[in-house]
């Protein structure tokens, strides 16, 4: 499937209305070929979906913007991050930033299961929170690198990283470097 080119299809989505009790109850009809980062898009008219196919069509990341103005100088960032099914897994995400430090700083990755990561098998273990870092210019959250911990928690194939703050800058285009955690390359992304 993924050398004849059709290996980016394989993620479907369907929305579920979670109860108090935990009980889950399926919502309309599963939207094939299209992985569950597209239905943020869908029901949000201020974000914004790219997609980036790395190696020709054998691998390919998802990302997302959302901006909103709070009315009051300053604006909202929600930016996630999702790998469909790139090896070389997201190590480090980099946003443009000048000037002050920006407030409400946050980043969510859920868990890994045992031996469901990782390049060795995976541990629980190093499931450690990204690191966040702003020099003045850039706005930083990174994980371990690889020639640290092989099996740090990356955004790997089939999962998402999801990145937030308040900031009084204003939206304007720009790129975010995305660093590839495996090979320590990168990607530049355009985006707000």
């Amino acid at each position: 499937d993924a050398a004849a080119c059709n290996g980016n299809d394989n993620a479907s989505y369907r929305e579920i209305n979670p109860s108090s009790s935990y009980n889950l109850t399926w919502v309309g009809n599963t939207v094939r070929t299209s992985p569950g980062i597209m239905a943020w898009e869908a029901v949000d008219q201020n974000v914004r979906i790219s997609i980036v196919d790395v190696n020709e069509c054998q691998e390919r990341f998802y990302y997302g913007v959302s901006v909103g103005d709070n009315g009051d100088g300053t604006w909202d960032y929600h930016y996630a991050f999702y790998n469909l099914n790139m090896h070389d897994a997201i190590g480090a995400i980099n946003i443009p930033h000048a000037g002050e430090i920006p407030t409400g700083v946050n980043h969510f990755m859920a868990p890994y299961l045992p031996g469901d990561h990782g390049y060795t098998g995976g541990n629980t273990d190093d499931q450690v929170e990204w690191d966040q870092n702003h020099d003045g210019d850039v706005l930083s959250f990174s994980t371990e690198e690889f020639s640290l911990n092989e099996d740090a928690h990356a955004i790997h194939w089939q999962s998402m990283g999801t990145y937030s703050f308040t900031s009084n800058l204003a939206p304007e285009a720009g790129e975010v470097e995305v660093e590839l955690h495996k090979s320590g390359g990168s990607i530049m992304v355009a985006t707000t």
